[in-house]
C-alpha cells in the first residue's frame, strides 16, 4: 500500500506556491502526529497512553518506536 506522505507533502507545497494558507494549520497537524504517536506508545507499552504523556522527555515523543535517536 503505497503511502499518503508523498499527497499531503504535495498539497502542502502546492499551497505555499499559490501563496494560499495549507489545507490544514499546524495545530491540527500537530494534533494528528499526538494522536498516531499515542496509538504507538500503547501498541509498545500495552497500556493507554494519554496526551499529557507525550512529553519531549519520553522516547515516543521523539520516535514513535520510542527507541533511541
Amino acid at each position: 500500500m503505497p503511502s499518503s506522505h508523498e499527497a499531503q507533502l504535495r498539497l502542502l507545497l502546492d499551497a505555499f506556491e499559490r501563496g494560499e494558507r495549507p489545507p490544514l494549520s499546524g495545530a491540527e497537524g500537530r494534533e494528528a502526529l499526538e494522536l498516531v504517536t499515542g496509538l504507538y506508545a500503547s501498541a509498545f507499552t500495552g497500556r493507554p497512553v494519554h496526551r499529557e504523556e507525550l512529553t519531549v522527555d519520553t522516547p515516543f515523543y521523539h520516535r514513535p518506536g520510542g527507541g533511541e535517536l
